[in-house]
């Protein structure tokens, strides 16, 4: 979930799930994660690896048993240092970003 809520702009409002919840209409529209597909993330909803969390395309979230239906999206992050540079390319898996030190 934490990649989800990072991936908001308006950390005041959305920068947890209760305020994603209470504000979800200002919450979709400043995600950059949020389009026209639902899709899990990566982090387990409770201390059970067998659950994690679905969020719709309306910015709602829920929790579903770990079965990824087809049509689901995954949309794994990855957080960088300051200290890391990324130049070149893309992103695209012909023109790959170049990630250093």
């Amino acid at each position: 979930m934490s990649e989800y809520i990072r991936s908001n702009s308006n950390k005041n409002s959305c920068g947890s799930v209760s305020l994603i919840y209470a504000n979800r209409d200002t919450c979709k529209n400043t995600n950059w994660m949020i389009n026209s597909s639902i899709f899990w993330t990566l982090s387990p909803a409770f201390a059970s690896s067998n659950y994690v969390f679905l969020v719709y395309n309306d910015s709602s979230i829920d929790r579903n048993y770990g079965v990824i239906y087809a049509g689901d999206a995954v949309r794994p992050t990855l957080y960088l240092s300051s200290d890391i540079k990324i130049t070149g390319g893309t992103g695209t898996s012909s023109d790959p970003y170049q990630i250093s030190l």
